[in-house]
């Protein structure tokens, strides 16, 4: 089985994922462990993608995220199951408040070792205005 997770920041993509492998006994990969290297600095573009490329070669996986960079029709054409979190900007804000003060200055598992948990303007600005571009629902609305 392939699962695959997307929807906006705050609306509990990870804690999902995670639920559904301890459910499934299927592994969970988290895209933002691919994406990020200690301190939030991004990985290489083109070894971010052979990485996801082999993740996407295994028989079962549930990837948590949504990077289109990251072969996303792709990786979306071949999951047998897509979930989509929709919610509300006022829920993915509150889960990423709440998500931010029981992480403080800790990592969590679903992201790469050495970035902390933190919530700036930036994130904010993301939550509430920018993730939530027409352009992505379309991308999801447009999957056969």
């Amino acid at each position: 089985m392939k699962i695959a997770i997307a929807g906006y920041s705050g609306a509990g993509k990870s804690t999902l994922a995670k639920q559904l492998s301890e459910y499934f006994k299927i592994p969970c990969y988290h895209l933002d462990k691919i994406q990020f290297f200690k301190d939030w600095e991004l990985r290489d573009r083109k070894e971010a993608d052979e990485l996801v490329h082999d993740l996407m070669i295994q028989d079962e996986w549930i990837i948590d995220g949504n990077y289109n960079e990251f072969d996303f029709e792709h990786r979306m054409a071949d999951a047998n199951i897509i979930i989509f979190l929709n919610y509300p900007r006022r829920i993915c804000l509150y889960r990423a408040l709440k998500r931010n003060i029981q992480y403080h200055n800790r990592v969590r598992d679903s992201i790469a070792e050495g970035c902390n948990e933190k919530f700036d303007f930036e994130f904010f600005w993301w939550i509430m205005v920018e993730g939530r571009s027409s352009e992505f629902k379309n991308r999801l609305k447009n999957l056969n």
